[in-house]
């Protein structure tokens, strides 16, 4: 007697029927991150990068918000910050102020066989201090050494709904202006 199951096929969503032989099934299986899906099924995996040489301690140099109005989340996935100097960097919950100054910029879709935009809003450190918006909230924090990385790992945890954004500080905890740059991933379900 031959085993069958059927299951939705992930790409297309049909139901197909797979049997197999001898009472045993032949499964091959490939898992990923949500991530990895969402890029490849919704093209809606977004990068935001930032690169200031200006930086001064208390700077906000990364603004990120969703904007989307059909309910979908923007999931930031992970933000990974370097700097010149030993550098504290503060990740926070934006109030409802629209940011200004700093440089307006259009998040990057990587699935590059696609162009669709992201309903989103970002700003960075690029030209001028990002202004206007403020911090309402902590969400994490890392440190850095002396040119060094910080990256915050948030897996699907990171969660923003409509209309709500992120902030990323950075502290110096020597030195006076200074580079820094970094990106911050993230996609929408």
């Amino acid at each position: 007697m031959a085993l069958e199951i059927s299951f939705a096929n992930d790409v297309t969503n049909a139901i197909e029927r797979a049997r197999g032989s001898d009472g045993r099934m032949n499964v091959s299986a490939r898992t990923d991150s949500r991530a990895y899906y969402n890029s490849r099924d919704e093209q809606s995996m977004y990068t935001v990068e930032w690169e200031d040489d200006t930086s001064a301690t208390g700077d906000f140099v990364l603004y990120w918000k969703n904007t989307a109005t059909d309910g979908r989340h923007l999931v930031i996935v992970k933000i990974e910050c370097w700097s010149d100097n030993i550098a504290h960097w503060i990740l926070h919950q934006g109030d409802n102020v629209a940011a200004t100054g700093g440089k307006s910029v259009t998040p990057k879709n990587l699935n590059l066989a696609n162009s669709q935009t992201a309903p989103a809003t970002a700003r960075t450190a690029d030209t001028s201090t990002i202004a206007g918006v403020g911090a309402s909230s902590l969400i994490a924090h890392s440190g850095a050494p002396l040119q060094g990385p910080a990256i915050f790992q948030f897996g699907d945890t990171l969660r923003l709904g409509q209309e709500q954004n992120i902030l990323l500080e950075m502290q110096l905890a020597t030195g006076s202006p200074d580079l820094t740059y970094g990106t911050a991933y993230g996609y929408y379900e």
